[in-house]
């Protein structure tokens, strides 16, 4: 028996000259049954024809949906913490692929609020699931530091049911 069943439904059509300035689909995937969460949630996957699901957009989109970005489609949107780097919808893979610290601050914030969304979920919880010190593989045996996060905080918002 599967611990989890998922649907995926085939959603809004994208232009090139619309949206996101690409040709592609909004697919939603729906958790239909999981034994280790709730049921019911849904999230918008943006699929490119071009090269695929697009990681970045699904994320801005999760961001958008969730109400966790400043601005407005017609004045540019943000990130909390960077309000100087405002962006359109459809430039914003090509901010994302050119400017290494928007880059850097978007996926922190990305992971941050898709660890909140996790039941039980912190950073802590995955990056060290079992409470121990993560070791190296080096034979010297030297250990690394415990891997950590730069991404600026969600300024109080929580996400529902947090």
């Amino acid at each position: 028996m599967a611990s989890t069943l998922l649907r995926l439904t085939p959603g809004a059509t994208l232009k090139e000259d619309k949206d996101f300035g690409i040709k592609g689909f909004v697919d939603k995937l729906d958790v239909i049954k999981s034994r280790n969460s709730a049921a019911g949630g849904q999230i918008k996957l943006i699929y490119e024809q071009e090269t695929g699901f697009s990681n970045v957009l699904t994320n801005f989109q999760l961001l958008l949906d969730l109400k966790l970005l400043g601005g407005t489609g017609t004045g540019g949107y943000y990130l909390n913490g960077l309000e100087e780097k405002k962006f359109k919808k459809k430039k914003l893979v090509e901010l994302y692929n050119s400017d290494p610290e928007f880059k850097q601050s978007f996926d922190d914030y990305c992971q941050q609020v898709l660890v909140q969304m996790v039941p039980g979920g912190s950073l802590a919880n995955i990056m060290q699931p079992d409470g121990d010190d993560f070791e190296s593989a080096d034979p010297t045996g030297n250990q690394e530091e415990t891997p950590t996060m730069n991404a600026k905080p969600l300024a109080g918002k929580t996400l529902k049911g947090k």
